[in-house]
C-alpha cells in the first residue's frame, strides 16, 4: 500500500505514514502491471518467417545469379547447339559425295573435275574433323567455367545458410522468392505453422521437375555418386 500524499509504500497498515506524518484515511493499492500480449502460434510462426525472409534477401541477387548459373550449366552440357550439328550432317554428306565422285570419275576417265572434286571432298572431311574438335574442346571450357561459377556461388550461400541458426526451412528451399511463398500461405491463413505452409509449396510444385533437376544437375556439377542433394539450392522458377 502507498501512502496517498508523499506516495511512500506502507509495509504495514497503519493510521499515519511513517514518512510524512498525515493521516491515512484512503490507501492506495499499486497498479498491477499489465501482462504481456501473448502471440497465437501462427503468428509466431508468421514473425519467424519474416525473419527468415529477411535475412535470405540479403543475397536475393546473388541467389537470382545462381538460377541463371544453373541455366547456363545445363545449356553448356549439351554440347554444340542444333544449328551446328545440323550443319556438320550436311558437310559430311557433301564431303563424301565429292569423295565418291573423284574416286570413280578420275581413274576412269581421267577427269580433273573428278580430281578436283575428290580432293575437296578430302578437305572438307578434315576441315569439319578440326573444327568439330575445336567446338567439342570450346564446349568443355565453357562447361568447365559455368560449373566453376556454379560451385563458387553455391559455396557463399552454405555459408550464408550456415550462419542463420535454426532456419525453419531446408538449405535447397531458402531461395527467398520461395520463402517468400511460405509466408504468403502462412500469412492467407491457409496455415498455422510454417511446416504446413512449406508442404503446401511442395505440393504445389511438379514432382518431377523437381526430381530431374536434382538429377540432371547432380550429373553435371558432382562427381561420382555423391548425394545430389547435397550440392544444390531448388531455383525459383521450379516453384513458379
Amino acid at each position: 500500500m502507498f501512502c496517498p500524499h508523499c506516495g511512500r509504500e506502507m509495509a504495514v497498515k497503519t493510521a499515519f505514514c511513517t514518512n510524512c506524518g498525515k493521516s491515512l484515511e484512503i490507501l492506495v493499492a499499486a497498479p498491477a502491471a499489465a501482462p504481456a500480449p501473448q502471440l497465437s502460434m501462427r503468428e509466431s510462426e508468421i514473425q519467424l518467417m519474416q525473419r527468415t525472409v529477411d535475412y535470405f534477401k540479403q543475397k536475393e541477387a546473388l541467389y537470382q545469379e545462381y538460377d541463371r548459373t544453373c541455366a547456363q550449366v545445363f545449356k553448356d552440357a549439351e554440347g554444340p547447339s542444333a544449328g551446328f550439328i545440323v550443319w556438320s550432317i550436311i558437310l559430311s554428306i557433301v564431303s563424301v559425295i565429292f569423295i565418291y565422285v573423284g574416286l570413280f570419275t578420275y581413274p576412269a576417265e581421267g577427269s580433273h573435275i573428278g580430281l578436283g572434286l575428290g580432293i575437296t571432298g578430302f578437305l572438307l572431311a578434315i576441315g569439319l574433323i578440326v573444327i568439330r574438335n575445336i567446338k567439342a574442346a570450346k564446349c568443355r571450357d565453357l562447361l568447365a567455367n559455368s560449373v566453376n561459377r556454379y560451385w563458387s556461388i553455391y559455396n557463399e550461400l552454405q555459408a550464408h545458410y550456415r550462419a542463420y541458426p535454426n532456419c525453419p526451412v531446408g538449405m535447397e528451399l531458402t531461395n527467398p522468392e520461395i520463402l517468400t511463398v511460405i509466408l504468403h500461405n502462412l500469412q492467407s491463413g491457409r496455415h498455422d505453422n510454417i511446416q504446413g505452409a512449406l508442404m503446401r509449396v511442395i505440393r504445389d510444385a511438379d514432382d518431377d521437375d523437381l526430381e530431374d533437376f536434382v538429377d540432371d544437375l547432380g550429373d553435371i556439377v558432382l562427381p561420382g555418386h555423391a548425394p545430389k542433394k547435397t550440392a544444390l539450392f531448388y531455383t525459383a522458377k521450379l516453384f513458379d
